[in-house]
């Protein structure tokens, strides 16, 4: 039963994203997917549709990818869950969140393994080379890790992965602007996926060529092939493709400065629609603002005017700050140096010697720590293998001191052997029993918490659904049953009712699954800075429809709080139901959103001025034994189990005049 209801609201979850995606062709996809009866086949046309969406919708490919992992798991098949789980570490990579996506590979790697899943165990290291490079320009682990895939790739036959891993262990080497190696792997890839007819890994290899070709300052610049890509990669349809391969042309148009600013313009406009945080997308959009400021101080063809140097100087700026912000979110150390050392140039340029000075400062010092650990690494290996040379030394003057003692040394080598065999069986016998205890607890511990969040969803289910769900019944009843009853004015209000009826249904569901997700390990809310205007926009927009309620918003101009969007406009939302209720009886009703910063820490209010919060619903906050208070679905309840998830802090103050409530966030909540 547990699992008909997972399934239901998942589907509903996927029909509601949908809305906002490519609602019409997903809707579809998915209706045929819900109508087969068969899991194995349900789990493959995700897969497929997975692998579709990967490069074009990510919101998509996450929902997808979702649906596939529940069906896999259903069914206990093995390999489709290894397959969906590394699929949701493409979907964080693609974002630029290359720690969550490591962890997700490493988890779709056991499972390969442990099941002898060569080739998917080959593709999932690809993947975590290509984290490691991301994450913090670790190429050592990012070689090893595709090495192991290529004698993967090699043992299962397959000449289409094969030529991924040689693809990728060439981009490895061009890093290190070892070009012979680079070029000698990437023509074998190229070989191979010309050989298969894959146009993706083509275009992938004609990058990568073309970048060696501009590296050793060949004739071409790497022109012709960073055109030939763009043709492949728009034959395919492929977003992310045709991003870096504007980039590459941007890469090959030398020193006409704007036919690289309208290369990388145009780069920068399909990874906008993608992904701007995928690590090609970071490099483009400082490529960008560099390019502006090659244009102002080096162009002598355009000979720009004044106000066109000064918006050109402008956008150089704006770009270069935003690339390094987008450094520092995703951790990128190596690029995030780098274009802060551009920045400085920058404002050398332009007389603010102040700022390129630290600028600069900050491109050294992360320089002078990436210089300084590899000098400890050597220094480490150096000292311990004088270490070991010394102990060789040691051991070997040993041998020769004791040799006239060897018997005797080898009759109590053998009793201390067995007396150490005999304690070691009993020490072990008894860490497997403790270890048993333990384990034996913490499944007992598990147990017990799945029951009581089971107790609480279905509770909730019994309480916030069953209501809606039976006046929109009612509803649909009454103006089956009675049509003549609904004329004119009565016919718009029944149909106000009914749209009512199914939008708080729609609601409470929605807040039920976000709720849900809370619950579980797998899913933990995503900080990111976020606009207290946007949260009060959202607030305006869910409840324009309410009426004799007057409804004001103050903020400071540009507030951000550090939290998960979703956690804190769904806490906001109920909080907002919740006060709309409580003024229902009450006179030039008003409820007041506020937002400010002090002593360190963000603060979101709402007040209103109705009769106050009763006492017994503030005192069982804390407790968890919370009365639901109207038609808000799943009320306080969700505020608190959405608050802890988030480390907000949630204060009450209440009289017979109104009720506030505060939310509190850290600084770096």
């Amino acid at each position: 039963m547990r699992t008909g209801f997972v399934f239901l609201f998942l589907i509903i979850q996927l029909t509601a994203g949908a809305q906002d995606l490519d609602s019409v062709e997903l809707n579809e996809k998915l209706a045929i997917i819900t109508s087969d009866s068969n899991d194995s086949a349900k789990a493959k046309s995700c897969n497929q549709l997975l692998r579709y969406y990967l490069n074009r919708n990510l919101d998509s490919a996450k929902l997808i990818a979702g649906m596939g992992l529940g069906f896999a798991k259903r069914i206990k098949w093995h390999k489709a869950e290894a397959v969906f789980t590394a699929g949701f570490g493409e979907i964080h990579s693609n974002r630029g969140l290359y720690d969550s996506a490591m962890f997700y590979y490493e988890r779709a790697l056991g499972l390969n393994l442990k099941h002898g899943e060569k080739r998917n165990a080959a593709s999932t290291y690809n993947n975590m080379a290509s984290a490691a490079s991301n994450l913090r320009s670790d190429y050592n682990s990012a070689a090893n890790y595709l090495f192991k895939a290529l004698e993967l790739a090699e043992e299962a036959k397959d000449s289409l992965l094969i030529a991924t891993c040689l693809h990728n262990i060439s981009g490895i080497y061009l890093t290190q602007k070892d070009f012979d190696k680079a070029l000698s792997y990437e023509n074998k890839a190229f070989a191979l996926a010309r050989e298969s007819g894959n146009t993706y890994e083509m275009a992938n290899s004609l990058i990568t060529i073309g970048k060696i070709r501009y590296s050793i300052n060949a004739p071409d610049k790497g022109k012709v092939q960073f055109e030939q890509a763009l043709s492949l990669y728009t034959q395919s349809g492929n977003i992310q493709g045709m991003a870096n391969a504007w980039s590459a042309i941007a890469l090959g148009a030398g020193n006409d400065y704007q036919k690289v600013i309208e290369a990388r313009l145009q780069s920068k406009e399909l990874w906008d629609r993608f992904n701007p945080l995928y690590n090609e997308a970071i490099v483009n959009t400082g490529n960008l603002g560099i390019a502006y400021l090659d244009a102002v101080r080096y162009d002598t063809v355009q000979r720009l005017l004044s106000a066109k140097k000064a918006k050109y100087l402008q956008l150089a700026e704006q770009y270069l700050k935003t690339t390094i912000q987008y450094c520092e979110q995703t951790g990128d150390e190596d690029n995030r140096s780098f274009f802060n050392g551009s920045l400085s140039e920058f404002y050398d340029y332009t007389g603010d010697y102040k700022k390129a000075y630290y600028h600069y400062k900050i491109y050294t010092e992360i320089q002078d720590s990436l210089y300084s650990q590899e000098n400890k690494n050597k220094l480490a290996a150096a000292e311990n293998q004088k270490e070991i040379d010394k102990r060789e030394t040691e051991i070997k003057l040993k041998q020769l001191t004791i040799s006239g003692q060897q018997k005797t040394v080898w009759i109590l080598a053998g009793g201390l052997s067995l007396l150490g065999i005999i304690g070691f069986l009993f020490y072990k016998q008894s860490k497997a029993r403790k270890k048993s205890n333990e384990e034996l607890y913490r499944l007992n511990q598990e147990l017990d918490s799945a029951n009581k969040i089971k107790a609480k969803i279905f509770g909730i289910l019994s309480h916030d659904l069953r209501g809606p769900i039976a006046r929109l019944i009612n509803f649909l009843h009454l103006q089956n049953d009675a049509p003549e009853l609904f004329t004119g004015q009565e016919a718009v209000k029944h149909q106000q009712k009914i749209t009512t009826a199914a939008t708080s249904l729609l609601s409470n569901m929605e807040n039920m699954l976000l709720w849900s997700k809370s619950q579980m390990e797998l899913f933990s809310p995503v900080n990111q800075p976020v606009e207290t205007e946007e949260l009060f926009g959202h607030i305006r927009s869910f409840f324009n429809s309410v009426e004799n309620i007057s409804f004001r918003f103050q903020s400071p101009e540009g507030m951000i709080i550090n939290t998960d969007r979703n956690f804190v406009q769904t806490i906001m939302q109920n909080l907002t139901a919740n006060a709309v209720q409580a003024l229902r009886q009450t006179n030039n009703a008003e409820i007041l959103w506020k937002a400010w910063q002090e002593e360190g820490r963000s603060y979101l209010s709402i007040s209103d001025n109705g009769p106050g919060m009763k006492a017994d619903i503030q005192n069982s906050f804390e407790t968890g034994t919370i009365p639901f208070r109207g038609d808000t679905g799943l009320g306080l309840s969700i505020v608190k189990d959405l608050a802890k998830a988030i480390n907000c802090k949630v204060e009450f103050r209440s009289n017979e005049t109104g009720t506030t409530v505060i939310l509190s966030f850290a600084a770096n909540a």
